[in-house]
């Protein structure tokens, strides 16, 4: 009796003042009717300043009218917990995990809700930073291996449904060992930066480019059919063989690249294709590297795309006229 005496006694609003996390009351009509010190804190205005406002007031109108959709639902009864990403009108971004419940009236007519929020802006920052580097390279920034072998198989899929074409290269550093042996890891980093910074400054926003591994790259090229893959290819080459690249001394190595290209064909598998342009790759290599190989899917063979007359500028896999031989075959 003692107990629920005090506990009858207890000023709950003054106490849900003070919690470290935002808690709020709104009413039906989604204005807010109670807000605590955290929340006062999170806009940075006063009590008198935010009741009696809705959403609105504090953020942009598409988020204003999301919050106001998962307000409506509460307020037919139901129970709300998300993570929600605030954007306020000064362009500041959090996120927080809210739980949301009807307020009842003594008849048991909703009247509003009760909503807490806790700041979890720190906990995403670090998911977000997490997953970057499950994805990207170190030394380059570019996406990893990781990335590529998720993304292509649905990318091949993609473009086998819609019937379009999609190009893949296949990059490799020539004498990467050799730079690495004469003048040190540091400048052989240098190398790998180089080169996917010329890359990035030839592609498109669509384009994708990974560090394969080692001293190799891939560029997955959406709607590119075989000849414009090769020019790609061939203008990163040119970039990077007139590239200098000094270390500590100011001795240059020669930097030099070898590439192989290969393009989609009807029933080929994501595997196939990177096999194709990395047999492509191989030939560079083993010819007189610093070059440019591609995988023909109409003669073929792995040869050079240097023929301006070559059907290959329309795509090869998928022409109204043309049946090209499917190399997967």
């Amino acid at each position: 009796m003692f107990a629920t005496t005090k506990f009858a006694k207890i000023d709950f609003l003054e106490t849900l003042s003070h919690i470290g996390s935002c808690v709020f009351i709104k009413d039906v009509q989604g204005y807010y009717t109670f807000i605590n010190d955290a929340v006062c804190e999170v806009f940075g205005l006063t009590r008198h300043a935010i009741i009696g406002k809705t959403d609105e007031a504090f953020f942009d109108l598409t988020l204003s009218k999301g919050i106001r959709q998962n307000d409506l639902l509460v307020l037919q009864g139901q129970a709300i917990t998300e993570v929600e990403k605030n954007v306020f009108k000064d362009g500041s971004v959090k996120y927080y995990q809210s739980i949301k419940s009807p307020v009842f009236a003594t008849n048991g007519e909703i009247v509003g809700l009760i909503g807490m929020s806790i700041d979890i802006s720190y906990s995403m920052q670090k998911q977000d930073e997490f997953e970057y580097s499950a994805l990207h390279d170190v030394v380059t920034g570019l996406y990893n291996r990781r990335f590529l072998e998720t993304r292509l198989p649905s990318e091949v899929s993609l473009h086998q449904r819609k019937k379009q074409p999609l190009s893949f290269i296949m990059i490799d550093i020539d004498n990467f060992k050799h730079i690495n042996d004469q003048y040190g890891h540091e400048v052989g980093d240098r190398a790998l930066a180089t080169v996917s910074a010329l890359i990035k400054k030839i592609l498109r926003k669509e384009d994708i480019c990974c560090r394969f591994g080692g001293d190799e790259f891939s560029i997955l090229l959406p709607f590119t059919p075989q000849k414009e893959a090769f020019l790609l290819a061939e203008k990163i080459r040119k970039l990077v063989n007139q590239s200098a690249l000094l270390n500590d001394k100011n001795k240059a190595p020669q930097l030099t690249i070898s590439l192989g290209v290969a393009c989609l064909c009807p029933n080929m598998q994501a595997e196939s294709l990177k096999k194709y342009a990395d047999d492509a790759l191989l030939s560079a290599k083993k010819q007189n590297k610093n070059t440019t190989l591609v995988n023909c899917n109409y003669k073929s063979s792995i040869t050079s795309c240097d023929n301006h007359e070559c059907k290959a500028s329309i795509c090869p896999a998928y022409s109204k006229n043309e049946s090209p031989t499917d190399i997967n075959q």
